[in-house]
């Protein structure tokens, strides 16, 4: 498996980033999450129960990141069993540990019903720290393969997604795009200027974070979660790289971290809902009118990468595939 060069990381507005801390202590305090829905009486029943199915892998995100891409892909793998549509309901907080993990695992019987490795997507799983605890408790083996995006195509792409979905679902109106400049307070369905792919990743304690960067979650009502699952991360851009050595080394890397025998065949361009139609509403952010729009963006991309090379890089427990 290949860790990236610091040399490959080119541009500015270019971004690759990761997540998550490897605790000594990772197996006790998993048990002691635990407890909060055990009962001393139960725990060996409770425990057979909540390992059983497996759960090998999701697919955690971000949004309009190649997320759909690859559940496809995966699904159709002669060695993944995946859920073919989004499955977030780990995260839910108006269900207790006991009940959403009761909850998945009615789901998995129903949906794997093979021996081979086991795979849900959920793009907006890192928002809720919820999801990956449960996550840990169901498999602390589990992996996760996070996508991320150059940031002006990724705001794009993201308003033109809820632009599509709004209209075809009649939940008027729609706001501007330039309206959406600031922090989460401006959001429109999750999309904003202010969107951060290192805050998500930040929260799960993978690498040191300071002073400044515990501030930045302080201000979004963030908090770090630790968790030891291990982290694939990759760039959009990378499943659709015409360089055919440079694509098939990248899905050989994926290949070995998901721990799939045979090799996992070029990735075709899959969406079922997203973009799809031609509204007025859709913006292309490329014209002079979103000049300013573009300057901000990558601005704040800028700061991402330099967070996200010198720190979150180093961590042991990040792999990215296709260092060349």
């Amino acid at each position: 498996m290949r860790k990236i060069s610091r040399g490959s990381i080119a541009g500015a507005c270019s971004i690759i980033f990761g997540l998550v801390f490897l605790s000594r202590n990772s197996m006790r305090n998993n048990f002691i999450r635990m407890e909060e829905y055990m009962n001393v009486n139960e725990e060996h029943e409770k425990l057979e129960r909540y390992t059983a199915p497996s759960l090998d892998f999701i697919i955690a995100g971000f949004p309009k990141c190649g997320t759909s891409t690859l559940l496809y892909s995966l699904g159709e793998h002669d060695d993944v069993e995946m859920r073919q549509t989004e499955y977030c309901a780990l995260g839910r907080n108006n269900m207790n540990n006991s009940e959403a993990i009761e909850a998945f695992n009615v789901m998995a019987k129903e949906e794997f019903q093979t021996q081979l490795i086991h795979g849900i997507k959920c793009p907006v799983s890192l928002r809720f720290p919820k999801f990956l605890e449960r996550l840990e408790m169901i498999n602390e083996n589990a992996k996760l393969v996070i996508g991320v995006r150059h940031p002006v195509l990724f705001f794009q792409s993201y308003y033109n997604y809820r632009v599509v979905s709004t209209i075809k679902g009649k939940k008027l109106p729609i706001p501007d795009i330039r309206d959406l400049v600031g922090g989460s307070d401006k959001a429109w369905r999750g999309v904003y200027t202010g969107y951060k792919f290192e805050d998500k990743l930040m929260q799960l304690g993978k690498v040191h974070l300071d002073v400044d960067d515990m501030t930045e979650l302080a201000k979004k009502n963030m908090s770090l979660s630790p968790t030891p699952l291990k982290v694939f991360l990759y760039d959009v851009s990378q499943l659709q790289d015409p360089d055919k050595s440079r694509n098939s080394d990248f899905r050989s890397d994926l290949q070995q971290f998901l721990g799939i025998e045979k090799k996992i065949e070029p990735f075709g361009m899959r969406n079922v809902v997203a973009n799809q139609g031609n509204f007025s509403e859709m913006v292309d952010i490329c014209e002079d009118k979103y000049k300013d729009l573009r300057v901000r963006l990558c601005k704040q991309g800028e700061k991402s990468f330099h967070w996200i090379r010198d720190k979150f890089l180093t961590s042991q427990d990040v792999v990215t595939g296709g260092s060349r």
